[in-house]
């Protein structure tokens, strides 16, 4: 058609000044199923011996479906990279809150660690000193007040002996002015004098380069797996060992 003259002169011309033919990519519609497709097409240009222009070989193949798949997996990369984005946000939000979370524990075990010492254990001794007045006051022939006198002495030394237990329990907030390994070895002392458990602690001093929040860590493993080891396995000796093994 006429109306098309000038878009194949100017097709032509491209092709004429191309050393290795033009390529692109074509719409085209059917008029049978009405689809929209997408033609690839690489044309060039044969010439006489005497270098004047001969035909136009052109080559069409349909990549419809290759152009779908491929802004598919490019929607589907975009997606899993916004999600990867989106999962490292969450990990470092859980990371913080996992901080937060453990200085807060370690405030509260201090909070419940000074009202044990400074309110409980007093008044636990108070009650001693009052049941020894009690005892003084009574005539010595009442044997069976006394006897449960005594009985309720015990009972409160048995109390003050489990509240200072949990005191030592509580005890990793030297951590940061002694370290981890100092503080351990306090620990393991103590642990082995209550228990009559023998505890080898192996360490490497590499630790002492941790974070704060890793050391209480550390120590909060420790502990707990020592004091699980001493109601269970009925163990008679402990061996812990702390190392790096590469970058960990």
């Amino acid at each position: 058609p006429v109306r098309f003259h000038n878009q194949v002169d100017d097709y032509l011309e491209r092709i004429r000044h191309s050393t290795d033919g033009i390529s692109g990519y074509l719409p085209y519609r059917s008029s049978i199923d009405g689809r929209l497709y997408i033609l690839e097409y690489t044309s060039s240009m044969f010439h006489e011996s005497n270098g004047s222009p001969r035909l136009v070989r052109g080559i069409a193949r349909d990549v419809t479906d290759h152009i779908q798949s491929t802004k598919s997996l490019q929607r589907m990369e975009h997606r899993t990279r916004l999600l990867l984005i989106s999962s490292e946000l969450t990990q470092k939000k859980l990371s913080i809150l996992s901080h937060n979370i453990l200085r807060m524990q370690e405030e509260d075990r201090r909070k419940i660690g000074r009202e044990l010492h400074d309110e409980v254990s007093q008044l636990l001794v108070a009650i001693g000193v009052n049941l020894d007045v009690v005892k003084s006051m009574l005539p010595s022939q009442n044997g069976s007040i006394h006897e449960r006198i005594n009985d309720t002495k015990r009972i409160t030394e048995d109390i003050l002996d489990r509240v200072r237990r949990v005191l030592r329990e509580f005890r990793s907030l030297d951590i940061e002015q002694r370290g981890l390994i100092q503080s351990l070895r306090s620990f393991i002392d103590d642990f082995t004098s209550r228990t009559g458990i023998k505890v080898q602690l192996c360490e490497d001093d590499l630790v002492e380069i941790l974070g704060y929040e890793q050391k209480a860590v550390i120590y909060r493993i420790i502990q707990e797996s020592l004091t699980n080891a001493a109601k269970y396995s009925q163990a008679t000796a402990i061996t812990i060992t702390i190392g790096c093994h590469a970058d960990e």
